[in-house]
């Protein structure tokens, strides 16, 4: 052979290798790829050659189960994550129990710090000059809400409850010394506030991360606590019934469903009850009524933002909902004080004020469930 045949052989030899893989591959099956995941591999049969509409059945069932979650929903929750009850969970519920019944269970009292300031330590000041403190207080709160929730989402709620607890016990105390206008609004107004707002913060978000299916229930029994805290007002009985109530039905038809209910019978009642009614029956009969409906917004309004929020982001974003909220709190009496006088000593304005305010808060609720669930009324959400 000569010299320049050789190539062409060593070639031709190459080329047939070639044919003879390229024959053998067609015949023997194909290796599945690496990329489909063990649920696709499982539907492909080593034996044979794959089915295309297999694994294109298994690709659009796989990501259908992968889209699925509760209407509403922050992605990337899992129900499975939350205990949903057991012995601690449930002794964190009892814990935020106790707290509240002495933290937010005070703002419940208002009226009992009012009245007992007008008359005595604080005669000489108008009743609108005292509701500033109860006003700063209660603004306090939910001010420091923002701030507070980001400590839990860092730190936990250990911290929180203990140096919370120490300020808190502390404000108080020097409440019971004070005499002065100034001493009342800066032990009673912040120092007391914001060690009430540290508990109040740290045992809200806590049970969020314990429950998930039952949290609006979980919630109504933590908040009964500050109703109970509030006993000495008779009629605070009812602030009870109406925050547990709320929440297990909230578990049951839709947490959203339940705050656009009690809000909207709390603004029926104020327009429809308190503004034309005159007599003593009819006024005793709102108080319950709007007792029962607005109670469960405190227990229901931090699962509407638990529902659509990373529960490692929890803190921050019901903190930052009870800072707005905050601002209400604060111009609340002040504003109420000054429709009164404005008007002679007639409610009409300020029952007015408040039923619009209920009817805003009601809209705002309605838009939010639209945007979540669209417009079947029969969505739980």
């Amino acid at each position: 052979m000569s010299l320049d045949e050789k190539p062409r052989e060593r070639e031709a030899e190459r080329r047939g290798g070639a044919s003879e893989e390229k024959d053998s591959s067609s015949l023997s099956p194909r290796t599945p790829s690496i990329e489909h995941t063990s649920s696709q591999t499982q539907e492909i049969d080593t034996n044979d050659s794959p089915d295309l509409e297999k694994v294109i059945q298994t690709n659009e069932n796989s990501s259908d189960v992968k889209s699925q979650q509760p209407v509403g929903t922050s992605p990337g929750i899992n129900p499975a994550d939350f205990p949903d009850g057991g012995i601690e969970a449930w002794l964190v519920v009892f814990g935020g129990f106790c707290a509240l019944f002495c933290t937010f269970g005070l703002i419940n009292c208002i009226g009992v710090f009012q009245e007992y300031y007008t008359k005595g330590p604080l005669s000489e000041y108008s009743q609108s000059t005292v509701s500033w403190i109860t006003s700063l207080q209660t603004c306090t709160m939910g001010l420091c809400g923002i701030v507070f929730g980001r400590v839990f989402d860092s730190y936990g709620p250990r911290w929180l409850l203990i140096i919370g607890t120490i300020t808190y016990v502390f404000g108080l105390m020097m409440t019971s010394l004070a005499t002065q206008y100034y001493q009342f609004l800066l032990a009673q107004g912040l120092v007391a506030a914001i060690g009430s707002s540290a508990v109040f913060n740290a045992c809200m978000n806590s049970v969020v991360t314990w429950f998930f299916k039952r949290r609006s229930t979980a919630f109504g029994v933590m908040v009964s606590g500050s109703s109970l805290g509030g006993v000495i007002l008779p009629i605070l009985m009812i602030n009870i019934i109406g925050r547990i109530a709320p929440g297990i039905a909230a578990d049951r038809i839709g947490r959203y469903n339940v705050m656009i209910l009690i809000t909207g019978l709390s603004a029926v009642i104020t327009l429809g009850l308190w503004v034309p009614g005159k007599s003593n029956t009819t006024i005793i009969i709102y108080a319950i009524l709007f007792g029962f409906s607005s109670g469960g917004f405190i227990g229901v309004a931090p699962t509407l933002i638990a529902q659509i929020s990373d529960i490692r982001q929890i803190g921050v974003r019901t903190g930052t909902s009870f800072a707005v909220q905050s601002v209400g709190a604060l111009t609340g009496s002040p504003i109420a004080g000054a429709i009164i006088s404005s008007q002679g000593g007639d409610y009409l304005g300020l029952q007015l004020f408040c039923g619009s305010t209920m009817v805003a808060s009601l809209l705002t609720f309605l838009v939010v469930r639209r945007v979540l669930a669209g417009s079947n009324p029969l969505t739980k959400i």
